[in-house]
């Protein structure tokens, strides 16, 4: 009778591997079978993967890993999942420019960040309680970055236009109902600073695109065989935050003033290559730009 198979000793640096595998997926699923962390193991270690899992649990309660408990689903996290999906969906929702819904969110969350869609609900609760995100009014669940106060108001903006008429027709200017209002906000009108502000803001932007467009022209005259540069070597000399240098780069391609050319895979970058490159309102990821002629 032929002896019975054993898979053989539980491999030295199986706990190496199993965290490895777990900072490669980013979130592994606990199941009886272990079958998620299974499949994230290296073939010669898929054998061990109840014990990788044991392992697994074991990192979270030293603090290595983040694990997540919903009813009897358990997820363990390479990285704390509130911190990052409060990064990823801020950047989205910035990308997106306005409000998404819940379902939208959701989806977005899957194909960056797969696994972490488990925690939408909980994280959208936790975000608009610490005001990262704001709920807007009207029908279906929306989030966004900014409380749509409009929509919060729709009511009273409909009764401000019904009393329009009235008070037109009282003679009553259209200042003095203003300063009624403000007074019952408890708020004071202040339109000279609000206009310092924005001549303020104003120039800022316009030195930011003239402090671009003289780097350009630089990595150009540095480089005068070249004729398309990495947006990666620009941003390196710029003193710009990511959101101001995409801005500028996306409004002078707008205009014309540059060309930018987009990634043919972006898919296959991690988050840190992602975040070197420019991506516009469609999704559209740009690695490399060039200065037209006529600019």
């Amino acid at each position: 009778m032929a002896a019975k198979k054993t898979k053989g000793a539980v491999p030295e640096d199986l706990r190496e591997v199993v965290r490895e595998a777990l900072r490669a997926t980013g979130a592994v699923k606990i199941s009886a079978a272990a079958g998620a962390l299974k499949k994230a193991l290296p073939k010669p270690y898929q054998a061990f993967a109840v014990e990788g899992q044991a392992m697994l649990l074991g990192l979270a309660d030293q603090g290595e890993a983040h694990r997540f408990t919903k009813g009897k689903t358990s997820i363990v996290f390479a990285e704390d999942p509130i911190e990052r999906l409060d990064r990823l969906v801020t950047a989205e929702l910035r990308l997106q420019q306005g409000a998404l819904p819940e379902a939208k969110i959701k989806a977005e969350i899957k194909r960056l960040a797969p696994g972490y869609e488990e925690l939408t609900a909980e994280w959208l609760k936790s975000a608009a309680a610490r005001r990262i995100v704001f709920l807007q009014p009207g029908k279906g669940k929306k989030y966004g970055l900014e409380p749509d106060v409009r929509g919060a108001l729709e009511a009273v903006i409909k009764a401000l236009h019904k009393a329009l008429p009235g008070l037109d027709a009282a003679g009553i200017p259209r200042e003095r109902a203003l300063e009624v209002l403000a007074a019952e906000l408890g708020a004071r009108r202040e339109t000279k600073p609000e206009t310092k502000r924005e001549t303020t803001s104003s120039r800022s932007a316009s030195l930011r695109r003239e402090q671009f467009l003289r780097a350009l022209e630089a990595l150009s005259h540095d480089r005068p065989r070249d004729a398309l540069f990495s947006l990666r070597d620009l941003r390196a000399r710029l003193d710009m935050d990511k959101q101001q240098f995409d801005d500028v780069a996306l409004e002078l391609s707008r205009e014309g003033a540059v060309s930018l050319h987009h990634h043919d895979h972006p898919g296959a970058l991690s988050e840190s290559e992602l975040a070197q490159l420019v991506r516009d309102a469609r999704g559209t990821y740009y690695i490399g730009i060039a200065l037209r002629s006529d600019s």
